[in-house]
């Protein structure tokens, strides 16, 4: 396991969009490979074919009610069987790729924060809330504190912070003039992963407090009108191409 871990983040390295593209295909390959040899094929297929030419049949059918609620009637239990048959290769894989997907959120969604670089954590407020302070521990470096209008009736305070060791590190936001302050966490990592993002607090003049993790581009700076797919649309859309492909040369149904 530790080597697949350390091979990934390798490849990682070398290209997001292409680990992001291998995970894809070995995960669609997978479940196509499962697909195929945990259910009735032959049965799927005679029950897609079966629909297939009632739905023609409903189209013929034209504006006849009686005629198409017979055909209706036809078709529902053929999706039922269908549905039942769809749904058992998801018992064999269901739970390692909810592993996988959770794997890949924790560790890839946003760029690492790590030592000896800035980074900024951002609390938001109402617009009437005091000035704020940060408190840090002592091996994390304070650089910039700058207040600004995130809009939306919010004031946003911003410090721009560096630790020069990896670590777990606890940052509390003070209201001054007050006894309360707000806690939130930031990791800093030579490796991969990233720590809480958000802090989100009820019922105070601080709403939440944010780490300014760097969200990562599987295509770089490439866009589509200004929007840049994160990595989950770079994985959706990859398994898709993978599964149209893989279904045709396995003869998956």
């Amino acid at each position: 396991m530790v080597f697949i871990v350390d091979w990934f983040y390798a490849l990682f390295e070398l290209s997001p969009l292409l680990a992001i593209g291998v995970v894809a295909f070995l995960v669609t390959l997978l479940t196509n490979v499962v697909t195929k040899y945990t259910t009735d094929q032959e049965k799927i297929k005679r029950l897609k074919d079966e629909m297939s030419d009632l739905q023609d049949e409903m189209k013929e059918a034209g504006d006849d009610p009686e005629t198409m609620q017979d055909i209706q009637s036809e078709i529902w239990p053929k999706q039922k069987e269908l549905m039942m048959n769809s749904m058992k290769p998801f018992l064999y894989y269901g739970i390692p790729l909810l592993l996988v997907f959770g794997w890949l959120s924790q560790t890839i969604a946003y760029q690492p924060i790590n030592p000896g670089e800035d980074f900024a954590v951002t609390a938001f407020t109402d617009d009437e809330a005091p000035d704020l302070s940060l408190e840090t521990p002592s091996t994390v470096q304070n650089t910039v504190n700058e207040l600004y209008d995130p809009g939306e009736d919010q004031t946003a305070t911003q410090w721009t912070l560096r630790a020069n060791q990896s670590g777990t590190y606890n940052v509390s936001v003070v209201p001054e003039g007050t006894d309360q302050s707000y806690s939130h966490q930031v990791l800093v990592t030579d490796g991969y992963g990233y720590g809480q993002v958000e802090t989100t607090i009820q019922d105070s003049q601080v709403n939440r407090i944010r780490t300014g993790y760097q969200a990562t581009p599987p295509f770089g700076s490439f866009s589509v009108l200004g929007y840049q797919p994160g990595w989950l649309a770079t994985y959706i859309l990859l398994s898709l191409v993978f599964n149209l492909v893989l279904r045709k040369l396995l003869n998956v149904a």
